[in-house]
């Protein structure tokens, strides 16, 4: 029995890893109250993106909280250019919530910055047509 404690603990720490690096996990903190704070916008990915003046916080947070974010075991983005993002999407927690901040960058890739690392987004495709339409924006040419 001595012999397999070790396995045992060593498994388990495993498991935990495997867990931590490779499940999905949500885009937004459950049980937290989050605020958009900018969207630029860049249909034409030239560089130049504009600011969204007016927007539906609410609406877009409620949008991010049904998708997931996948590890993507990188600190930078494949492209922070703005000639690859369509949408950046800057969230914070409200003050009295804590200090998460994530940017969101949509387009050609789609990936969220949150903590040191960059976060694949799966079904990014699908967010961003979603956030387009809540913004009702057209979507890129």
């Amino acid at each position: 029995m001595k012999r397999r404690l070790p396995l045992i603990l060593i498994l388990a720490i495993l498991a935990v890893l495997v867990i931590a690096l490779f499940v999905p996990r949500p885009l937004l903190k459950p049980n937290s109250d989050y605020e958009v704070l900018i969207i630029r916008y860049n249909p034409t990915y030239d560089a130049q993106p504009t600011d969204i003046p007016t927007f539906d916080s609410d609406a877009i947070v409620a949008c991010l909280r049904n998708y997931k974010a996948e590890n993507a075991f990188t600190t930078t983005p494949p492209s922070s250019s703005y000639t690859d993002i369509l949408l950046e999407i800057t969230v914070r927690q409200k003050v009295d919530q804590g200090d998460d901040w994530k940017t969101f960058w949509l387009g050609k890739t789609n990936y969220v910055y949150f903590g040191k690392f960059m976060y694949r987004i799966p079904d990014g495709d699908a967010l961003q047509n979603e956030l387009l339409q809540i913004l009702d924006l057209p979507s890129a040419d």
